[in-house]
């Protein structure tokens, strides 16, 4: 009778461990897809900024080249800024909007990690009804500080819905040149 009392106890105990840390491993796994989310739209919006400015840079330069090309030696030889290209503001200002993107990456993924780690003591403290609350407090100020693509994916990852897989763009080739 003893022998099975000890293992009763024991075998709750254990039961309640398990349910502990996959509550545990569920908050880290939503951290982590949160994290990501925000990493990757960040990243995209940075490349496209990035990509943005060179290709403009890129036109200018070609426009520059073709004036010079169409006014001749004698007047580029005169006036040669003239045919320097237009490119320093543009690269400034997407320097710029790079470092305020990458600050507001870092406040982001800083609140996601720190509103993990309170989930999980609080789990692992056995509060889950204070793991909850704080659940909702840090999605509450993560969804509305966040922007909106971040703020989506983890609604909808809290929320336990499933999301469709979204189709990525193609990429249309180029003509194939032609040869003369």
């Amino acid at each position: 009778m003893i022998i099975q009392d000890i293992a009763s106890n024991l075998y709750q105990r254990v039961e309640r461990a398990e349910r502990t840390y996959r509550g545990v491993r569920q908050i880290w796994r939503d951290t982590q897809r949160d994290a990501v989310a925000i990493v990757s739209h960040n990243s995209r919006s940075v490349a496209n900024t990035e990509i943005g400015a060179a290709k403009n840079i890129y036109t200018s330069a070609q426009a520059a080249f073709r004036r010079a090309k169409r006014d001749g030696p004698r007047k580029v030889a005169q006036r040669p800024t003239r045919y320097v290209p237009a490119g320093r503001k543009q690269t400034i200002a997407a320097y710029r909007a790079t470092l305020k993107l990458l600050g507001r990456t870092r406040t982001e993924l800083t609140e996601v990690a720190s509103g993990g780690y309170r989930q999980m003591t609080a789990q692992l403290s056995g509060a889950t009804e204070a793991a909850d609350t704080a659940a909702a407090k840090s999605g509450a100020r993560r969804n509305a500080s966040a922007r909106k693509r971040p703020a989506k994916r983890a609604a909808a990852s809290t929320s336990g819905e499933h999301q469709p897989q979204r189709r990525r763009a193609t990429r249309r080739r180029a003509s194939t040149p032609t040869t003369n």
